[in-house]
């Protein structure tokens, strides 16, 4: 408004708000709030610039409670003073309307999404925004009365900003980690397991609805896992205070939360470690390599590998090896470093009698295919000396056994392969072709669907029976 008022005629003021209506004016119009809100001095222009600065620079739409607890936030407090929480009516007067409250959404917001762009083009407003709201998200989870609170049984009994704070601390401070930072986290790290927000960061923010006593034991080491902080994980692992193979109650590592969420730096970090295991069974007789290698994280496979201390084709309890997972989830790469060993069976069956090439073909991965294909025929360097018929796959397969015993007739050459003779087993025979294998599992489904209608039909059930037995068969 004072931006049209100052035209000495009605030509310019006419000007002016052409340029505002068609958004043209709004920078300077933004230039000259701005300027006015440092004007306020003192703690009102102080209260106007964090407000924007959290409404602007917020991971998700605040609620106005949310907004005014950030507020009343004071790093380097003992303790939360709700006394210190700001008025509604103060945040929007020292905003001078830039922020307004959005009724139907119940949460707070921008005047403009003009506005929005503008402080996106000008980063240098709120240079230090993210190690900023870090530390009031940390300075208020380490408050005391914050780290004694109960879990609530829903989000209504929370205090406004502990879901914000528990849910988000650790993504501002990924992207800008200083030292009260890093100071602040170890803080809150320290006894995490029994910290409210272990819970909550449980439920909101893996999707998981368990109860406070389900889990128990997400130590800070898991939590820091998943944020994948490498720098406070660096102080972390340096402290010696955490576990690195310490379990959370659904029996999982903190390695094994930095492999599930993809944070290879960490990974990297604890898998250099004089006393991880990445050869440990966490459920289902799996270990960390084996989710590992299901998950396609080469970084994770090639140190173990390289260690020597673990065994790369160790089955689970339903038989399937490190190799059938990568195969069957197309990870390339992770299948070439497991078949450049010498001690990783391609042709492994597991307890349904699928072999990792049955379970490529399955879902197709034709890549994937040719290479086990290949790594099933006299031309892999660790069957040069093999003279199997297409039929000895299968025996292959049935002699390696799975307990990780050497065969009876291992050779005293390395290439444990070549002592493995040949038998006749009615299977498809192994080709470079991808579209056999594709076809025989065509002939195979339609053979079984063929013979459930026949059922079906002689049942006078034409219908249920069918559904019920293709559903359970897939």
């Amino acid at each position: 408004m004072d931006a049209i008022l100052a035209g000495t005629t009605v030509y310019q003021r006419r000007q002016a708000l052409d340029r505002v209506t068609n958004g043209l004016g709004f920078p300077d119009a933004y230039d000259q709030t701005l300027d006015r809100i440092r004007q306020q001095g003192g703690s009102k222009s102080k209260l106007g610039m964090a407000a924007l600065m959290w409404v602007s620079r917020s991971e998700q739409p605040l609620r106005l409670q949310e907004l005014l607890h950030a507020l009343g936030v004071e790093v380097g407090a003992e303790d939360f003073n709700i006394s210190n929480i700001p008025s509604i009516r103060a945040v929007l007067g020292s905003t001078l309307g830039l922020v307004i409250i959005d009724n139907n959404a119940s949460t707070v917001r921008l005047l403009h999404f003009t506005l929005k762009k503008y402080l996106r083009q000008h980063p240098t407003i709120f240079v230090t925004a993210d190690s900023m709201m870090a530390e009031i998200c940390l300075t208020y989870l380490n408050y005391p009365s914050v780290r004694v609170l109960p879990n609530p049984d829903n989000a209504q009994e929370r205090p406004p900003f502990l879901e914000y704070a528990t849910c988000f601390w650790g993504t501002h401070a990924g992207r800008e980690v200083t030292e009260p930072v890093k100071s602040l986290s170890l803080h809150l790290l320290d006894g995490y397991e029994n910290h409210v927000s272990a819970a909550i960061l449980w439920r909101e923010k893996l999707r998981e609805r368990h109860s406070h006593e389900d889990v128990l034991g997400i130590s800070g080491l898991h939590c820091i896992a998943f944020w994948g902080i490498a720098e406070i994980a660096i102080a972390m692992l340096e402290g010696k205070k955490w576990d690195v193979n310490a379990y959370d109650s659904k029996d999982d590592t903190p390695l094994m939360w930095a492999i599930r969420y993809g944070h290879y730096k960490v990974v990297e970090l604890l898998l250099e470690q004089g006393d991880i295991r990445p050869d440990v069974i966490i459920r289902d007789g799996r270990t960390v390599f084996s989710f590992a290698a299901e998950s396609g994280n080469e970084h994770a496979i090639k140190l173990p590998l390289e260690s020597g201390n673990i065994d790369p084709d160790l089955p689970d309890s339903n038989g399937r090896t490190p190799l059938s997972f990568a195969a069957s989830g197309g990870h390339e790469g992770v299948v070439k470093l497991l078949l450049e060993r010498g001690d990783v069976n391609p042709n492994s069956l597991d307890n349904n009698g699928q072999t990792p090439l049955l379970y490529a073909t399955m879902m197709g991965r034709e890549g994937i295919v040719n290479l086990l294909s290949e790594a099933r025929t006299p031309n892999r360097k660790s069957l040069r000396n093999s003279h199997k018929t297409p039929a000895s796959v299968t025996e292959s397969a049935t002699s390696w056994p799975h307990q990780k015993q050497p065969p009876p007739s291992e050779p005293s050459s390395p290439d444990r392969f070549n002592s493995l003779t040949a038998t006749s087993v009615p299977i498809p025979t192994p080709s470079s072709s991808f579209l056999s294998y594709f076809l025989f599992e065509v002939l195979i489904q339609s053979t079984v669907l063929l013979f459930l209608f026949l059922i079906s039909y002689i049942c006078g059930d034409s219908c249920g029976l069918f559904h019920v037995g293709y559903n359970d068969w897939k």
